[in-house]
């Protein structure tokens, strides 16, 4: 079984000693669905936030999460990430449909919102849906679309378990891999109820 593998099972730690590091892992993460254990997408790496060169990345809880490494290593074994072969790391070119549906839409899409009046759109439909703000839980309003507050014609908004709404700056969203779609290839089509 390779170190990847290993990984996606629950059986190993990987520990990145850069953030540098941690965001080409989080690169294939992101390709790959993997969310944080809260449910929430992977937007910040939380690299610098506590362990920095010690920080740990692991699913033993489900979902990912992140743990000093040296600690980790008395659950479960550590692997530092320059150790891994990077063939193992490989991430599959996908050809983008040409519209993506919220039926199909996944945490690895980021949905590019140039103008504000592209955001009230995405979010009156969202709203429709129940799609809920992540900071706030409120449904997503056309009011209060976050648009103005943070990065305008660079927002960029990811869904995640088709609940909450994740508002990031786009070049953060290309840093770490999101597939990055244009609002007008977003299809705003109610989803087919199963």
């Amino acid at each position: 079984m390779t170190e990847i593998e290993m990984f996606l099972n629950r059986k190993l730690a990987i520990q990145c000693e850069t953030e540098d590091e941690a965001i080409e892992l989080f690169r294939w993460l992101v390709h790959k669905g993997i969310i944080w254990r809260t449910g929430d997408p992977l937007t910040e790496t939380n690299w610098d936030y506590q362990y920095k060169e010690k920080t740990a990345y692991s699913l033993i809880t489900g979902g990912l999460s992140f743990y000093d490494a040296e600690i980790l290593k008395q659950e479960i074994e550590v692997v530092r990430y320059v150790d891994i072969p990077k063939d193992q790391l490989f991430i599959e070119i996908e050809s983008l449909e040409d519209t993506i549906s919220f039926d199909t839409l996944s945490a690895k899409y980021a949905i590019h919102c140039r103008t504000k009046n592209e955001s009230v759109e995405l979010f009156k439909f969202l709203g429709q849906l129940d799609v809920r703000q992540s900071a706030s839980c409120r449904r997503c309003d056309e009011d209060d679309t976050l648009w103005d507050h943070f990065f305008r014609e660079n927002t960029v908004y990811v869904v995640a378990n088709k609940s909450k709404l994740y508002c990031m700056e786009l070049s953060l969203a290309q840093r770490f891999g999101y597939k990055i779609i244009d609002v007008s290839d977003f299809s705003m089509e109610h989803p087919i109820k199963s």
